[in-house]
Formats: C-alpha cells, structure tokens, sequence
C-alpha cells in the first residue's frame, strides 16, 4: 500500500482507491492467516480502539436509514435545503419517501466510509506486526524508500515526459510535465507525500551514522578508518534527502513548502534537545542541504521564486470564499454535518458569486471540510485523534532512552506537523496517496511509545491479550462482510472508470484543444459523432456503477439533449417546455392516456424523454444535493404524473442548492417571465 496507492495517481482516481481497500484487504487476510497458524493467537492494545470505533460509528449513522423525524431534530436546516424531500411535501410530489438520512448524498458517503475502515484496518493490523523496534524501523525504511522512488520518477517524468502520466496514460485532470509532481494529479499532493518522507530519512540518517561501539573498537584496531563501509551509504541517504527537499521547494506548493519549513525548525530543535546529532550526522544533513541549494540553483530557481511570490496571495484561487462557504455550511448544520464527500454539493448553496472556471471538489482545509461534513462530533473525534497522536510522539521522545527510538519519534513527529499545517490550507487528509504514510507512522509511534514507557514503569495491565482460536474465528466472520461491503462500493467505480474519464476527456476536449470528434468513425457531422461518444461512454459507465449519481445526471442531460436534436429534425418540432405545457392543459383524463398520446404524437423520439427523466430521477434518489439533476427533473417531471405547478418547484429546489448557476437563473427567469413576473424575470 505505502507504494500501490500513491503510484496509482496519488489516491485521487478510483485506481488508487480501490488499491488502498485491497490493501487494507490484505492485512486483514494476513493477520487473521497468521493468528490462526501461530502457536498463539494475542492482540496488542493500542487503547485507541474505541476512539476509532466512534470513528467509524460516526460514519455509519450518516448512511444508515432513521426516521424521518428523528433527521428533522438533529439536522432541521435539511427541510429547508431540500423541501422537496421533506415530510410535507411527499404528499404532494413524485417521491413516496421523505429523505431519511443524516448525510444528505449516501452515494458519496458510504465510499467515504469506506476509505476511513480501510485506514482504521491498516493501522490496526501494522500496530499489530510490529512486536520489537526493527519491525517499526522497517515500517519506516518502505516510507523512505516510498518517497525516494517517487521523488525519483517526479525528475523523470518531468524532464521527458510526452505529456502523458507514466508516458502512456492520458488523464482528463490534466498533464504530467506542467508540474514536478510524479505519479499525483496535483502538485499540493505530490510535495506533501514527499515531505512526509522526511523524518524517516532524517531517522535512517541519523541511525547509521550514530556512533557504534563495536565498529568503532573494530576499525581502531584495524587503524583504517578511511574505508568506513557506512561512507557510501550515507551519502546515498544524504542524496536522497536532498533530492526530497529539492523536490518539495521546486513543486511550487506552498502550503507544503510552510508546513515543511516550520516542521524542519521544530526537528531539530527536538534533535539539539535530545543531544541526537554529532558532527558526522550535522555533516550528512549539511550535505543534503547544500545538494537541495545546488539543484534549486540550477533547475529550480524560478520554481522557487514563484513560489515566495505567491505566499503573498492564498486568495488566488478562490480559497477564501470556499473557507467562508464551508463555515456557513458548518454553522447551518452543526450537530451532524451534511454527510462524508457532501462538499462538492453543498457548499455551493453558500458561495457569494458563480466559478464557473473551477469546480471545488473539496474545501481546501481539512479541517474546514471534516467541520462542515460532520459537525461537532467529527470535530470533537478530530481533536482526540490529534491529541492522543501528538501525545505518542512528545511523550515518547521525552521518556525514550534508545537512540533509535527517539530518533523515529522526532522524525514522526516532524510528519504529523507537515500533515497538521498544510491541512490549514489544502485537502491532504482526503488523499490516500498523502494519508497512507502517515497512518503507517502514527502506527509505529505507538508501538514505539509503547516500548518505552514499559521500558520506564512495569504496565499495571498486560499490553498483550492472549485470544481464544475460536474468538479469532468470529473476528473473521465479522471482518468478512466487511470486507465484502468495502469491495462492492468501490468495484463498481473501478469498473466505471475508463468510461468516465473518456467521458471527461470529450467535454473537456474545448479546453485542452484535443479533436475528440476526429476518432470516432462514421459520416456523421462532428457535434453527432461527439455526442454518440459521450452517450456510448456514459451508458457504459452507469451499466458499470448504476449507484453514481453524478452518471446518472449526466445521462439525463445527455439524453434530453438527444430528444431536443432529434425534434428539431421531426415534423412536430416541439421543446420539452411546450410538450409539457401541452400536456398539463390537454384536458387528458388519466395520466396513461397523456403517455399514449405522446407516443402517438412524438413516436420514437419520445423514448429518449423517458430516458433522461428516468435518470434524472435516479440521480435525486442517489443524492438530492445535486442541483443539476433537479433542473434537467424540472422539464421531465410531468411524465412521472407530477401535479401542475411541480417543475416550478423543482427549479426553486435548484436555486436553493445552486443560487448562483448560469442555468439555474436562466431557467428560473424563463418561468418568472412566463408567469409574467418581469420584476423576478
């Protein structure tokens, strides 16, 4: 996992996601194979267990279905956002249930739930395998080795890069060589992945060039201390170190190139308290530095300088805005949140002026978002987290007696800082390539922690449980539907993937210059060729992952856009908005006879009506925040039966989840001018 899943893009494509839960598969494989075949079957406590629980339990009654009374006293501000879902208005309306969950997107909250039991699993099952400190010391080196590596395939792929990621894949989220930023999709990312290999390369560092006894008396008697075997090794690390930090200061991050800054100063004060470095290791990490300085100097100097330029200005991508819309989301909806993954959706409803440029998946701090998405008590179980993690790596390096030890600390220690500080202003704890590393730490800081304070007082209670074979066996049947629930979630978005992002890469196609059109085959013109690609890659992916909302709205777009083509082809050449008000004043007696009259009147072409009405409404069902799939349902819902005056409603819903959309107020506009109201037009 610690290479897998930052390699596969950093954790942003489903690839990566689905890589970190097979991960997390894995270790739960692996553990329970080898608590079954050992000769005895025990359990480390890490006395977080219930602190994760609650977790976990937090994100499972967002999914979980409750009353509809019960999700009116805890969130009361959803009636108001969606009044459409809302007891009062079912009645009245085309949906039979009102909204009955406390996340208001379950098709993007229970993949988020997902990803956090992966974390839970993974950290669990590494505190368990690490028995003595050379297993947290190899924890460490895969973390080190993991951001050499793709330190090294950044320089790579930047200097002879085709545009393309790995020279071969072409991603709709852009390209490989505008960046230093190796296998990841955003430059923030990729240096927060390499920062955080820092203290474990300051660990590995330090540990080999500290002082040994034995080699020591060794090469006194030997009188050759001129071919120390550690020569070589050492400045390979040296190189490697230098190589990560050049790489962060050149990446053009800034929340990075902070968080790295402020995180090194707090490293070596803790190194100088600690007495941990001598003249050899002061001279290794000296040469790391001069090695970062020479490689900035000569292929990164204006990097760097726009980097400084632009710490002037973290207003330059709209941040502020996103920072003031996600509190106004929080102080809406304080007790539960809007749900795990809500962001993209429901800070809309706050921004004081249309991005229409920009689509604002996240809200560029962690912090931010975890408040807005889970309300106090995902802000409360944050802190405890943070607390209990901070208090492992402080506390063990004060009571440590091992050199090593706290070495590994204070390099934990400097990641939890790089993490915690860029988190003010960027999203990494919602990237699993960023995450992963510092989950594996935070493993090893408490078992490391751990040592020492039973190196220090005698534990009053035993840290290992010895497990009956057959409670081993009911962890298992437990852990198996688990397992199973996580696969089913993300397989499907897996399998839906290539299709998804041919999709993108066509509607994107205006902006990148690429001639999509020119590849598909036929005589057709080219804005019909366009259009049968993206039907044909949407209908793919929703036969692949039919519970995607955002697949589901846009076939409904796609389709009704079809019905609108063909129609203007047809000899009854009408726009939906007439067929739906000749529909509404033909007098029909029943809504079956309004159906077979427009099948009569509109033949074939009508089926694609039907389509799209039947996916925007599956859209809704999957999650009612998506403004979009009200609009496209505002011009379809007279085919469901809705009663007169529904589409009205459909597009105030709109304009509350979407006040500021150019199509939003341009289809509100046209029913107010209808309406005759010129004032509101």
């Amino acid at each position: 996992g610690a290479f897998a899943v930052p390699f596969a893009f950093g954790g942003r494509h489903s690839i990566g996601e689905f890589l970190l839960v097979c991960s997390a598969v894995v270790c739960v494989a692996g553990w329970v194979v080898h608590q079954l075949t050992s000769e005895e079957s025990d359990w480390v406590r890490t006395r977080v267990e219930p602190l994760l629980l609650a977790v976990l339990a937090l994100g499972l009654i967002q999914i979980v279905p409750l009353p509809h009374s019960i999700v009116s006293t805890l969130s009361p501000a959803i009636d108001e956002v969606l009044p459409l879902r809302s007891a009062a208005a079912i009645a009245d309306g085309v949906f039979l249930t009102p909204w009955s969950h406390l996340s208001m997107s379950v098709s993007e909250s229970a993949p988020g739930l997902a990803i956090g039991v992966a974390y839970v699993l993974i950290f669990l099952v590494t505190a368990q395998r690490i028995r003595a400190v050379d297993d947290a010391a190899r924890v460490l080196k895969m973390i080190a080795l993991s951001g050499i590596a793709m330190t090294f395939f950044a320089f790579v792929q930047f200097f002879f890069s085709n545009g393309l990621y790995f020279w071969l894949i072409d991603l709709p989220q852009g390209v490989a060589d505008d960046r230093l930023k190796g296998a990841f999709l955003n430059k923030n990312h990729f240096a927060q992945f390499a920062a955080l290999s820092v203290g474990p390369l300051v660990w590995w560092l330090g540990v080999h060039t500290a002082p040994n006894e034995r080699r020591r008396f060794e090469r006194t008697r030997q009188k050759d201390t001129q071919s120390s075997p550690s020569f070589i090794p050492t400045m390979l690390l040296a190189a490697a170190l230098g190589a990560v930090l050049t790489a962060v200061l050149i990446s053009r991050a800034r929340g990075a190139f902070v968080a790295l800054s402020i995180a090194s100063i707090v490293l070596v004060v803790m190194l100088f308290w600690k007495s941990l470095i001598n003249r050899k290791q002061f001279g290794a990490v000296a040469a790391a530095v001069a090695m970062a300085v020479l490689l900035v100097g000569i292929v990164g100097h204006r990097e760097l300088a726009r980097v400084t330029e632009r710490l002037h200005d973290w207003d330059s991508n709209g941040r502020v805005h996103i920072w003031k819309a996600n509190l106004d989301v929080f102080s809406e909806f304080p007790l539960t949140g809007t749900g795990v993954g809500t962001h993209v959706y429901i800070h809309q409803r706050h921004l004081d002026q249309p991005f229409s440029a920009s689509r604002y998946t996240h809200a560029e701090s962690s912090y931010l978002q975890i408040a807005s998405e889970t309300g106090v008590p995902g802000l409360i179980l944050m802190t405890a987290c943070l607390a209990v993690a901070f208090f492992w790596c402080i506390r063990g390096v004060r009571i440590s007696q091992h050199r090593p030890v706290t070495l590994a600390l204070c390099g934990i220690t400097c990641s939890l800082l790089i993490s915690c500080i860029q988190s003010v202003a960027d999203f990494v704890w919602y990237i699993p390539g960023c995450m992963i590393p510092l989950v594996l730490q935070l493993a090893c800081a408490c078992r490391l922690y751990q040592f020492e304070a039973d190196n220090l007082v005698a534990p009053e209670t035993k840290r290992v449980w010895h497990l009956p074979r057959f409670s081993v066996a009911a962890a298992t049947l437990v852990l198996l539907p688990l397992v199973g629930w996580m696969l089913a979630e993300w397989t499907p978005r897996l399998l839906a993937e290539p299709a998804w992002s041919n999709y993108r890469k066509v509607v994107l196609a205006d902006y990148t210059g690429k001639d999509i059109a020119s590849s598909v085959e036929g005589d057709a013109t080219s804005e019909n060729a366009t259009l049968q690609q993206i039907m044909r890659d949407l209908r793919h992916a929703a036969e692949q992952n039919p519970n995607d909302a955002r697949i589901q709205t846009r076939l409904a777009v796609q389709y009704a856009r079809v019905f609108h083509l063909l129609q203007t082809e047809s000899d009854n050449a009408l726009p939906l908005s007439q067929i739906r008000d000749a529909a509404e004043t033909g007098g029909f007696e029943s809504h079956p006879e309004m159906l077979d009259w427009l099948t009569r009147a509109f033949g074939d072409n009508i089926k694609y009506a039907f389509a799209a009405k039947r996916h925007a409404r599956r859209a809704i069902e999957l999650n009612p925040l998506d403004g979009r799939a009200w609009l496209a349902y505002s011009e379809l819902a007279f085919l469901d039966d809705a009663p007169a005056g529904y589409d009205r409603k459909c597009i105030d819903q709109c304009l509350r989840l979407l006040p500021n959309d150019a199509a939003v107020l341009y289809a509100a506009g046209r029913e107010a001018r209808v309406d005759g109201d010129v004032e509101q037009w």
